[in-house]
């Protein structure tokens, strides 16, 4: 498809060169300058003139793409500020993103007394989070951004307190599109109000402050997180309806195609400017722009100049994921549409075969185009999406024209701003009930995964060389075959895991969670362990699990809880019996997630081959012993902050011994037993016990987190 337009070609080939001059030296970068000038030697001596002049035409776009890279890096990287120092300034909200402790902001610096002024500063602060359109004061110590930061045209990275200053104007054009942006949101809060406002405000406006955990789990694990996100399919709804209602007043095309454009440009300075909606608008834009010159817009060429744009610009936003996802999902669709307008141009096909099958066409390619960049961003790969975007593709629509036609009425009766909110429901359905199934998602570390690689690659190539109806069903065969092999690796895995139970085991400072699973059971071991327990499961091949065992019910507990079942689907949560003031909170959230939850009053619960031992019904202060027994071994994992009987450590067997308990000042009782293995978490307190474990026969530490591979002998494997 690239063989027809050379610019296309030429604009990713430039590129692969800005790629290249980011993240390679240049001697890395030379044997490929090298091969490919010396294929053109070869070329002019064998007298292949025209492929001569292809391959170094390309050359020269690479040399071109990775020489400006390296000139951008050396001339147009920020200044490294003093470390050392505290600055204070003024900055207006641009984003808020909360999945931590601590608030993720996005601001741009309009305090003239500031170096900073005018750059674009993340930061992270501690606190009640701001709103998109506020202006703040910070205060702190600031760095210069990562790469990553760098990819969204950040320059700097503070992290400080900071004040709300509702008594400072924006100033400067920038911040009253913030301002306008802002009120607009208070709006649409006071029409629909609750998770409703928070989906049309990122639908509208591009807003996703208000977007909670439970509202974004369900959405990324049945694959819509994508239409939270402003794209080519909002500016296709709002600017050409704009455009066809312009069209039917004035009757003047070329007027109403510049209106349109200058539309596009306000949306998207309204909506943040992020690089996928600059794409959109782009692309939006050069179709009205070809309409005034009564050209025909190229689709391909449209989107390989948007993204030579956006790299002259920023070279860091190529690795900006929502912008690989971007272009790789438009490139999907664009591509597949192109083949079919020509199979179906042959066939005359009937118009109701068109109607069904390009929809589920574009959603399959450009899942399988976005594949490579979910297996090596995300946890997870959301199998079930190009389904559920069938379903609420239509939904869409009608949501984000119902939600700006209805806000200004909605506002004067509030009967009216039922329909859009009965759309969001509906969508919102779908997501839960698709994020809900056990087969929704796929775990990037299940084994040969990766090879889903090849049906991505093989379909650009079978759609190049064959026709329309033979790359079908070349792909299809290819596809089938991989997913073959894909869940035949997955079952032996399983089955390998039934004989051998996986811990992992991590620890922090005072906090501690282990994962099980035993090919049959998976479950999650909670004593006040980290924020979010959803990539210990996903790191071990795992989207769901079995149980969740709460030791004790704490503040922490419920955050955690809310931070994981969104991500991760959990069938049982075990809950202690004992009443607090979280229980409650606990208990309900659990039940509105769709979990059974048991609650228990002894000690020791068994699960499978594994036991949990919890603290005395006495003590809040929590922890838990976990063991698993096999036929002729044992493995006991202790993380506690309080008294447990030693009855329930077998003698003789691997122990592990983690952060927490060696902080809480570990029963000493526990140490003169000899014991097959010992494994200790390495910390400083860890030196004033040594010599009390030295009868154990083998000895090792592990620091941060540890992975078992436990069978009927013991210890089959660590890491």
């Amino acid at each position: 498809m690239l063989k027809n337009r050379p610019a296309a070609f030429l604009c990713l080939v430039f590129s692969a060169g800005i790629a290249a001059g980011l993240f390679l030296s240049f001697e890395k970068t030379a044997g490929m300058i090298i091969a490919a000038v010396t294929t053109v030697v070869l070329l002019l001596i064998i007298k292949k003139k025209t492929w001569a002049k292809a391959f170094l035409i390309t050359t020269a776009a690479l040399v071109l793409g990775f020489s400006y890279a390296k000139i951008y890096v050396l001339c147009f990287s920020p200044a490294v500020p003093d470390e050392k120092r505290q600055y204070t300034f003024v900055a207006a909200v641009r984003e808020v993103d909360e999945k931590s402790s601590y608030t993720n902001v996005e601001a741009k610096v309009q305090d003239k007394t500031s170096p900073f002024d005018g750059k674009r500063i993340c930061m992270y602060i501690y606190g009640s989070s701001p709103r998109a359109g506020d202006v703040i004061s910070v205060s702190g110590k600031v760095n210069v951004a990562n790469e990553k930061n760098k990819a969204k045209g950040v320059d700097y990275v503070v992290y400080g307190d900071y004040a709300i200053l509702s008594d400072v104007e924006p100033e400067g054009f920038y911040f009253k599109v913030l301002s306008i942006r802002n009120w607009v949101g208070g709006v649409i809060d006071s029409t629909y109000g609750g998770e409703a406002a928070g989906f049309y405000k990122a639908l509208l406006i591009g807003d996703r402050s208000d977007l909670t955990m439970d509202f974004e789990g369900a959405f990324s694990r049945s694959g819509l997180s994508h239409i939270m996100a402003i794209s080519g399919q909002h500016f296709s709804l709002i600017v050409f309806n704009a455009y066809l209602l312009l069209l039917s007043v004035f009757r003047r095309k070329k007027f109403c195609s510049v209106v349109a454009i200058l539309l596009a440009i306000a949306y998207t300075v309204f909506t943040g400017a992020s690089p996928s909606i600059i794409r959109a608008c782009f692309m939006c834009s050069a179709v009205f722009a070809a309409s005034l010159f009564n050209q025909e817009s190229d689709g391909i060429i449209n989107l390989s100049v948007a993204l030579i744009v956006l790299l002259l610009v920023n070279p860091y936003s190529i690795i900006n994921t929502s912008l690989q996802l971007s272009f790789l999902a438009t490139a999907g669709i664009l591509y597949t549409l192109y083949h079919l307008e020509l199979y179906f141009e042959r066939r005359k096909t009937s118009k109701w075969v068109i109607a069904l099958t390009i929809p589920l066409a574009m959603s399959a390619s450009a899942s399988l185009f976005c594949t490579p960049v979910f297996l090596t961003t995300f946890d997870y790969v959301s199998v079930l999406a190009p389904l559920s975007n069938i379903l609420v593709n239509w939904l869409v629509e009608m949501a984000v024209i119902c939600g700006i036609l209805f806000i200004v009425p909605a506002l004067l009766m509030k009967e009216i701003g039922i329909v859009p909110t009965l759309i969001f429901r509906a969508v919102k359905s779908v997501a839960v009930w698709v994020s809900s199934l056990k087969i929704a998602c796929a775990s990037v570390d299940m084994p040969y995964i990766k090879l889903l690689f090849i049906p991505s690659v093989f379909t650009i190539s079978a759609f190049s060389y064959f026709k329309p109806k033979k790359a079908v069903a070349i792909i299809s065969g290819v596809f089938i075959a991989t997913l073959a092999v894909v869940v035949g690796c997955s079952a032996l895995q399983d089955s390998r895991r039934e004989s051998n139970a996986v811990f992992y085991v991590s620890d922090g400072l005072s906090t501690a969670h282990a994962f099980y699973a035993d090919g049959r059971l998976t479950a999650i071991i909670d004593c006040n362990g980290a924020t979010g327990v959803s990539g210990t499961v996903t790191q071990n091949g795992y989207t769901y699990i079995d149980a969740y065992v709460v030791t004790v019910c704490t503040e922490d507990t419920v955050t955690r809880l809310r931070r994981t079942l969104p991500y991760t689907p959990v069938d049982t949560v075990y809950i202690p019996w004992e009443e607090n003031d979280y229980t409650e909170e606990a208990v309900s959230f659990a039940k509105r997630k769709g979990c059974k939850v048991i609650r228990y009053k002894d000690q020791a619960l068994t699960l499978g081959y594994m036991t949990v031992y919890t603290p005395d019904s006495n003590t809040l202060t929590g922890g838990y012993v976990v063991k698993a027994k096999k036929s002729r071994s044992s493995l006991s994992i202790i993380s506690t902050t309080s008294w447990i009987s030693c009855d329930a450590i077998d003698r003789n067997d691997t122990l592990v011994i983690t952060k927490t308990a060696i902080n809480e000042h570990l029963d000493y009782n526990l140490l003169p037993y000899t014991y097959e293995k010992l494994i200790v978490s390495y910390d400083e307190v860890f030196c004033r016990f040594a010599e009390d474990i030295q009868m154990a026969k083998s000895i090792d530490t592990y620091d941060g987190s540890l992975l078992l591979y436990f069978g009927k002998d013991g210890i089959v494997k660590e890491q």
